[in-house]
């Protein structure tokens, strides 16, 4: 996976793939690092990155995240919501489909096939990195499919669930 994000007004290129033991092995702007969740909440990770463990802090900013490392912090977002998060938000709303932003696994399903839903509904809940996040419909509508199951793996750009515009929503 690769993703173009801002790190204090920086814009940085970052490369992901999970490894065969449950963490991460990824590049940022070509430098190379492994990353594994030793612990998480909502906005606390517990890892060891690099060999060594650390202890962050991520908190729901306008516009991003900021994150707090080791006294360090920084302001994250990624590059598509401040430059095409509009159109990547209009192109879901248009065909409703709901992907993971990143690799996954299904948590919860909270809506069945057939169910009427709101624009911003929670749909279902995924966890990465042992943090979970809920997805959510890109529109008012019916649940017209379920493309997963809880405990599947699931990776972004995969179609989870699709969400038909519907009238009566």
């Amino acid at each position: 996976m690769k993703y173009e994000i801002e790190i204090e007004g920086r814009n940085v290129t970052v490369e992901a793939a999970e490894t065969k033991d449950g963490g991460w092995a990824f590049t940022i702007d070509g430098r190379g690092h492994r990353a594994r969740c030793i612990d998480a909440s909502a906005h606390r990770v517990a890892m060891e990155l690099d060999g060594r463990n650390v202890l962050a802090a991520v908190a729901p900013v306008p516009g991003g995240r900021e994150v707090v490392i080791e006294g360090r912090v920084l302001r994250v977002r990624e590059r598509d919501e401040k430059e095409g998060g509009r159109r990547r938000r209009a192109a879901d709303e248009a065909t409703g489909d709901v992907t993971p932003p990143m690799p996954s696994e299904v948590v919860r399903i909270l809506v069945a096939e057939g169910d009427r839903v709101r624009r911003g509904q929670g749909l279902l809940v995924v966890s990465a990195m042992k943090m979970e996040m809920t997805l959510r419909s890109p529109r008012d509508g019916v649940v017209a499919a379920l493309r997963t199951s809880a405990g599947a793996r699931v990776m972004p750009g995969e179609n989870l669930v699709v969400v038909e515009a519907d009238g009566g929503a």
